[in-house]
């Protein structure tokens, strides 16, 4: 599976390995998705960076959480950038205010 930022159009554009289209993900919830990522479990993490949020789907394209909030405390963003997840952490590169912020990642299910 490939996923590609599309921030014109405030989605995910999702593709099979052969380039041809799936789904889009996140179509009136995104309005500026740049970086991306999958984790183990197969979620999608986008960082908004005009909503200065982060965004987690399912494989299916489900939201499931997201969070954040404008401002410089902890757990604000302004204009994140990328993501990575792995080994139950989430980074998130928040650009604007000049650091990464690292996350815990704790899964109900």
């Amino acid at each position: 599976i490939i996923y590609v930022s599309d921030c014109d159009a405030g989605k995910i554009r999702v593709y099979d390995y052969f380039g041809n289209f799936l789904q889009d993900i996140g179509e009136g919830i995104l309005r500026s998705p740049k970086g991306l990522c999958t984790n183990s479990e197969g979620h999608l993490f986008v960082a908004d960076s005009e909503l200065n949020q982060i965004f987690v789907f399912n494989q299916t394209g489900r939201l499931l959480l997201n969070f954040g909030s404008p401002g410089e405390k902890f757990g604000a963003f302004s204009e994140p950038f990328d993501v990575d997840a792995g080994r139950n952490r989430l980074i998130v590169a928040d650009a604007a205010n000049n650091r990464i912020q690292v996350f815990e990642l704790y899964w109900t299910h």
